[in-house]
């Protein structure tokens, strides 16, 4: 499943469930099944921010990307994710 936001650029790619969806349930530590894993691009402000802070709350293994190496290292740090510098704009950043 594969989530876009708005107008800020983040998005997120989700695998492995659907929590914080109306009539879901999130993940809890006891759960049987494996952690989920999300990617969050835009992660440095706005809607990417808020979307990888509901995520890591929902139970998801988060990692954030972004351009701007000092927000994501720590907002990565605050959500127990991992952080990925990169600019989503440019192919060769993407492509390692």
């Amino acid at each position: 499943m594969s989530e876009g936001a708005g107008a800020s650029g983040g998005a997120a790619a989700v695998s492995g469930g659907s929590a914080g969806l109306p009539g879901r349930r999130a993940a809890r530590a006891d759960d049987a099944r494996p952690r989920r894993t999300a990617l969050v691009t835009g992660a440095t402000g706005g809607i990417g921010e808020a979307v990888a802070r509901r995520l890591a709350a929902d139970g998801f293994r988060v990692f954030v990307g972004g351009r701007r190496v000092g927000a994501l290292n720590w907002l990565a740090e605050e959500v127990g994710g991992v952080a990925l510098p990169f600019d989503v704009a440019s192919e060769d950043e993407v492509e390692r």
